[in-house]
């Protein structure tokens, strides 16, 4: 039966104190057997201690793996986004404004989106600009959808291209 490495390491430390004691009542002599389990112990214990670190190696490389895996299907991912983006932005241009098309698997649609477009910076409020000195979009939105002037901002209707 293969004992566990705590259990070794404990036998080892009774063997050992085994050896002390026997050693100061026989001047120093140690004794055989227990030299021999001794030394069995220490055996399996190295062996055990290789395995777990052969396991350790084993693992550490399939993380490496899954890791570089990770990082290649990200850039796939990134390409498959951008040929997507780029397809969209394509049938966009290609597709009336307001005209609708559809088959059993696909729908292009229009969907109208307001969003603020920045015409002056200088003249925008101070209020609205971040520590970057970037306008805050949303804020200003919310401004100007209220009726309120900003300079510098305009509200623009877009069309967006839907496909479902």
């Amino acid at each position: 039966m293969s004992l566990h490495l705590y259990e070794i390491t404990a036998q080892m430390a009774a063997i050992d104190a085994a050896i002390d004691a026997y050693a100061v009542e026989h001047e120093g002599e140690i004794p055989d057997n227990l030299d021999a389990q001794l030394a069995a112990l220490q055996l399996q214990r190295n062996e055990k201690l290789l395995s777990i670190g052969r396991w350790i190696k084993n693992l550490e490389g399939e993380a490496e793996a899954v890791a570089a895996e990770k990082e290649r299907l990200a850039a796939r991912q990134s390409a498959l986004e951008n040929k997507a983006a780029r397809l969209r932005a394509w049938v966009a241009q290609n597709l009336f404004v307001g005209e609708k098309l559809s088959d059993a698997n696909v729908a292009y649609s229009w969907r109208k989106s307001t969003s603020v477009e920045i015409t002056d910076i200088n003249q925008i409020p101070a209020a609205y600009l971040h520590v970057e000195e970037t306008a805050s979009k949303a804020d200003i939105k919310k401004v100007l959808v209220s009726g309120i002037d900003v300079p510098g901002a305009a509200l623009v209707e877009k069309m967006n291209l839907q496909l479902k």
